[in-house]
């Protein structure tokens, strides 16, 4: 159903970042994992932003007492009940239906839709709001705020001294089991990272500093660490795994698509192009996340209006009925923050 009248232009204060409480869904803490590690992270950023952001989910060691993962949920929700303030449930794409039965929903695409969970997607409402990684993850014909997370720890993937020379091959597999009998003879000596075998992250750094290029044949954050590091990466089409469906923001910098060792040369020379688009989404986070949920709250506030005003005039309001996503339009501002899929 269409969204009667248009969305409000001013963000929200701070006092309206306060009025909505937002309950982040989110599996265990796993540092292997980077989608959980975004999760855990969006918690800790909607907190020191000024949101009254929650976590549901067990805090990782070492959580500051500030950020609030929630353990009594029952009474939190209850709390809020009575005070009258409605929740916003943010969901990682992986999350069937609105278990928290929230009437406002946020879901944040990290995976495309039915990659990790098979027909998830035919349990998201229609009214829900989505927030991507990558507008390749968006359902057809719906918006999305572009909300890339650059998650790399540059204290630990950085590049290697000037002159370092580099020897070898590293193959990353999590998913996709390749068949190494089929790799290609200049392929060699390589090693192979997998979770059966997990290293840390400064083990992997390392790995990705001496070696020639990374292989992988899937989405992951090793792409970006491994470039970070200075490795080009080799992507070996697989399924949804595609050059022109991946990234497009950065072009295909620092990547290889196929086994074309003799594009390695070009590849090295675009990380440093990779890099510097990389560090503008790393200046720039906070205020796309800001950008994001004020304006997501404004839809909200406005439905939240819409559905007292109903009330008021005595028409009956069925759950959802003031529109969705599909009606919000291009942040004011000018922020690239309407990702599309047509």
């Amino acid at each position: 159903m269409g969204f009667p009248g248009k969305l409000k232009t001013h963000l929200p204060t701070a006092l309206y970042r306060r009025r909505f409480p937002i309950y982040v869904v989110a599996p265990p803490y796993n540092p292997r994992s980077g989608g959980i590690r975004v999760m855990h992270l969006l918690i800790q950023s909607l907190t020191r932003l000024g949101y009254d952001a929650y976590g549901l989910t067990p805090p990782p060691a070492g959580a500051t007492s500030r950020i609030r993962y929630v353990g009594r949920y029952i009474y939190i929700r209850a709390k809020h009940a009575l005070q009258r303030r409605k929740v916003i449930a943010v969901y990682p794409e992986g999350i069937a239906g609105n278990p928290i039965n929230a009437p406002f929903v946020l879901r944040y695409l990290l995976n495309k839709p039915g990659y990790l969970v098979p027909g998830v997607e035919l349990s998201f409402g229609p009214d829900d709001l989505y927030l991507t990684f990558d507008s390749d993850h968006v359902p057809s014909g719906r918006h999305a705020f572009d909300l890339f997370w650059p998650l790399v720890d540059r204290t630990i993937y950085y590049p290697p001294p000037s002159g370092t020379v580099r020897q070898g091959f590293a193959i990353f597999t999590n998913r996709k089991r390749p068949d190494l009998a089929q790799l290609p003879a200049w392929l060699a000596p390589y090693v192979v990272l997998s979770m059966e075998k997990p290293r840390s992250h400064g083990e992997l750094a390392d790995i990705y500093r001496r070696s020639v290029a990374m292989v992988t044949y899937e989405r992951s954050a090793a792409i970006y660490e491994a470039l970070c590091c200075g490795c080009p990466v080799i992507c070996i089409p697989d399924g949804p795994f595609t050059e022109s469906t991946y990234q497009c923001r950065f072009n295909g910098a620092g990547q290889v698509w196929g086994w074309q060792n003799e594009q390695l040369s070009q590849a090295v020379a675009d990380i440093e192009r990779f890099e510097s688009q990389y560090r503008d989404l790393e200046r720039t986070l906070d205020k796309r996340i800001c950008a994001a949920f004020d304006t997501a709250i404004a839809l909200f506030r406005q439905r939240t209006t819409g559905a007292a005003d109903h009330c008021r005039s005595g028409s009956a309001l069925r759950p959802h009925a003031l529109g969705g996503i599909d009606d919000l339009k291009r942040d004011p501002s000018g922020s690239p923050f309407d990702a599309r899929r047509s």
